[in-house]
Order: structure tokens, then C-alpha cells, then sequence
């Protein structure tokens, strides 16, 4: 059953269908389209804060079907003084190509 609409899963939730193993796989075919020449290179944008930064990492991958990626995270290196944790962060994964529904 495909989900319909927006699909949020914690990282407990991603932990167990997706291993490291299957990662490194993705990540390896991702780097040889784009040595390749087909794929364009990711989007990278970082932004400055007070006590530390925001950092994005953004790219689409046309496989099977057209996948964009985007991993914002946050970087406050000063919260481990107060037991934070110094990262936090979101990845969204969604369709990269318009989706049309017959009515």
C-alpha cells in the first residue's frame, strides 16, 4: 500500500528497513552516475548562526523513477556543555517529477 500524502518516520523507524550496507550501495551508485556524467552535481548551502550553523545538502537521482533528496541539519557544537545533542536534522526523500491523478 503506497501512503498517501506525507509519510513522517522517526530514526528508529528508518533504522530497521534500511541498513548501513544498503546505504553505502545507494551512495556508491549515486557517485558513479554522477563520475559518470548523468546526474547533476547536489546543492550545497550553509548558513552561519549565532554559536554554530545550518547546513544543506540537496540533489535529485533519476533511477527507476525521479528522486529528490534534501539533508537539512543543524550544527551547535556548544550544546554538549549543557548535554545536547550537537546535531539535529531532517532528511526529506520525495518524488522529483510531477504526479498527475485522473479524475
Amino acid at each position: 500500500m503506497k501512503p498517501d500524502g506525507t509519510l513522517v518516520l522517526t530514526r528508529s523507524q528508518v533504522a530497521s528497513v534500511l541498513t548501513r550496507e544498503n546505504c553505502a550501495q545507494a551512495v556508491e551508485k549515486a557517485f558513479k552516475l554522477y563520475g559518470e556524467g548523468k546526474t547533476a552535481p547536489p546543492g550545497i548551502l550553509g548558513v552561519h548562526a549565532h554559536d554554530g550553523g545550518f547546513h544543506i545538502k540537496a540533489g535529485v537521482l533519476d533511477l527507476d523513477r525521479s528522486y529528490f533528496a534534501a539533508k537539512v541539519n543543524a550544527n551547535f557544537p556548544q550544546n554538549a556543555k549543557l548535554g545536547l545533542p550537537l546535531i539535529q536534522g531532517v532528511i526529506v526523500f520525495s518524488n522529483a517529477k510531477m504526479v498527475t491523478r485522473s479524475l
